[in-house]
């Protein structure tokens, strides 16, 4: 580890900053807020220390998301960390994959690399490389990290309540694991034999959750009457809160577990997940600098779509962009020069459920007045006539991102775009930039992806295209085509579930649902209202992927109902599967327990009550009557099966 910088918090001379940006990417979740927590307490303090020209939050199921995290960052050389604890399926696929590291992603059987060999180092291999123009550096994860197992043991000493806990104590060092991946358990293995090298404790295991040796055998593996079990998990969630606790067989039940507990006459003591300690953001910067000091694994600066062409205007004329001006500083100034036409025009502007308006009397930035310019205020739109000594007052343009993460009744929010915005804020004394900040935090890569289609140079990535590159667990997702594929968009992307226009079609040929085998080619026109608002979405979401996999699924049982047959798309007959079934009695069951159904959260697609599967039956169900699309009639819907992020 660099002499610079100690896990424990020790600290020598400070390192020399570095003139990149930071983006660290995590694995996120639709359900629980808690799984990005770290990233963005890592992100923090790291901002605030000053090593990097920029740091920035990633994530494979959040927002930002990893297909978007580059266009946001200015800098034109990034460091692009793994936030994970071990390599394999998400360090050495998904990530390179999301990011275009690899150029595209996918091996000839469909499948994720899995022995780390993408196509990096140099320059791009992909078809159109990055779509930005950017140096990448990739590090190797966190987890893997030597001084990880300085961490581990400090949690332990932690948790103790004692620095020289050691000879009398056993220390489990508890992995995920996985029979698939043997990259998986391998960290956990490494971290436990370094710290049984040193004799410090009576002994350090490596125990798993889903592979050999298993955490409820515990106490075969000690024979030590105290035993410290240490969770190499970067987030305390379901995991690290509930489950392995109830494996350790600790009493009581959560939240209230008794630690320690007293097992079978032994003594164990809990440590929270290790990559919540506030030492882990040193971890982060040094695997930067070690991935920093070597050569960029990817250089697409000369080409691609961020490359400079003529800016215009949003009447259509030229305007004049240095070559040297970033597409992020030029984004800015694009969407500075619009909101100041908005308020000129009528006193404000809107961005979402946002409304921007001029804190204050001074001129326009855009106007030359730099003696006096203007600072900008933002509030929810529904406020705009609320006093404002009644909101809660921010200053700080990074709070946009607290705000929103949760709605008015505390729930969280996986998807920003979802009119859940929380009330009663107000953000004040924004100058240009700092505007800028509070809106790309609220609504993460919107201003980009405005701007690009503003210059007519949005990456619009269809259907078919998104879906051929999906694994694991949503491999599934590519046989959702035709009418399914409308019905999911009527479902997902509607105005009262999502504000982004979607711009994105089926990538389909032809009515038959096959894949136009072009990459730029939009195919058959998705039979669904794209929405009417300012924010275009280029690509399906994750919580889009999530419910096409229940979707999916559905029509792979009505598929199998009628013989499992490939249907004609001119004489499809829609028939109830039998997951439509358990929808409707989850449904008309809710009658009986509003509670019940407007408890299911938007992330919880398995759950028959969710309200994208409750608007897709529903929409199947006007198929099955021969309707037309009836899009002014989503209330009832709504109101059957609301759902605090889903949109209602």
């Amino acid at each position: 580890m660099n002499a610079s910088r100690s896990q424990t918090g020790g600290s020598a001379e400070r390192p020399e900053p570095i003139d990149a940006a930071l983006v660290i990417c995590g694995h996120g979740s639709h359900l629980n807020p808690d799984s990005s927590a770290p990233v963005y307490d890592h992100a923090a303090r790291l901002r605030e220390e000053g090593d990097f020209a920029e740091v920035r939050e990633a994530f494979w199921k959040e927002e930002p998301s990893l297909r978007n995290a580059l266009r946001t960052v200015e800098s034109e050389d990034v460091i692009v960390v793994p936030l994970f604890t071990s390599e394999g399926y998400f360090t050495e696929g998904v990530i390179p994959r999301e990011l275009r590291l690899d150029g595209g992603g996918n091996s000839d059987d469909g499948e994720d690399s899995a022995d780390g060999d993408w196509s990096g180092a140099g320059s791009s291999d992909a078809a159109d490389g990055l779509d930005v123009r950017k140096r990448v550096w990739y590090a190797d994860p966190v987890g893997t990290h030597s001084s990880m197992t300085d961490a581990i043991v400090a949690r332990a000493e932690r948790i103790a309540e004692n620095p020289d806990v050691g000879p009398e104590t056993g220390l489990a060092v508890i992995g995920h694991g996985t029979e698939r991946n043997p990259k998986s358990a391998k960290a956990t293995r490494d971290h436990a034999a370094r710290i049984r090298e040193r004799d410090r404790f009576a002994a350090s295991e490596a125990l798993f959750m889903d592979q050999e040796p298993f955490v409820e055998n515990v106490l075969e593996r000690f024979d030590a009457q105290r035993i410290v079990a240490v969770p190499l998990f970067i987030a305390d969630g379901f995991h690290t809160r509930e489950e392995i606790p109830e494996l350790l067989g600790l009493a009581g039940e959560f939240p209230d577990y008794e630690n320690p507990s007293t097992v079978e006459g032994r003594e164990i003591r809990y440590a929270g997940a290790v990559g919540t300690d506030p030492s882990f953001a040193s971890v982060i910067a040094e695997r930067a600098r070690e991935a920093f000091a070597g050569p960029a694994d990817v250089d697409d600066r000369p080409s691609g779509l961020g490359s400079r062409s003529p800016d215009r205007d949003e009447d259509g004329s030229e305007t004049e962009t240095s070559e040297a001006e970033s597409e992020v500083q030029a984004a800015r100034g694009a969407f500075l020069k619009h909101v100041e036409r908005e308020i000129d025009a009528n006193g404000a502007a809107s961005w979402g459920e946002l409304l921007l308006s001029v804190d204050g009397e001074a001129g326009s930035e855009e106007e030359g007045n730099t003696d006096e310019p203007r600072t900008y205020e933002l509030r929810h739109a529904d406020d705009e006539d609320v006093d404002a000594a009644s909101l809660e007052e921010h200053t700080d343009p990074s709070d946009a991102k607290s705000i929103a993460r949760f709605d008015d009744e505390g729930e969280y929010r996986p998807l920003k775009s979802a009119p859940t915005l929380a009330h009663g804020w107000r953000l004040v004394g924004l100058d240009s930039r700092d505007l800028y900040r509070a809106v790309s935090g609220f609504y993460p890569a919107s201003i980009a992806n405005w701007y690009r289609e503003q210059r007519g140079t949005l990456d619009v990535t269809h259907y078919a295209e998104t879906a051929a590159r999906q694994t694991g667990m949503y491999d599934p997702v590519d046989e959702l085509e035709g009418k399914a594929l409308d019905r999911a968009a009527e479902a997902c992307c509607a105005d009262d579930v999502c504000l982004k226009r979607r711009v994105w079609e089926s990538g389909e040929t032809d009515d038959s649902g096959e894949d136009s085998g072009d990459t730029d080619s939009e195919g058959r026109a998705i039979d669904a209202p794209p929405g009417d608002g300012k924010i275009p979405c280029r690509e399906p979401c994750s919580l889009f992927i999530a419910a096409a996999r229940e979707f999916a699924l559905a029509e792979r049982e009505e598929a199998k109902d009628s013989g499992g047959r490939p249907r004609d798309s001119e004489t499809e007959h829609t028939t109830l599967t039998e997951t439509d079934r358990e929808t409707l009695d989850a449904i008309l069951a809710g009658l009986d327990d509003r509670e019940g159904v407007e408890s299911v959260r938007p992330g919880e697609a398995s759950d028959p009550r969710n309200h994208y599967r409750v608007r897709y039956l529903r929409a199947k169900l006007r198929d099955l009557d021969g309707e037309e699309p009836n899009t002014d009639d989503r209330a009832t819907t709504t109101e059957t099966a609301s759902s605090s992020g889903g949109g209602d």
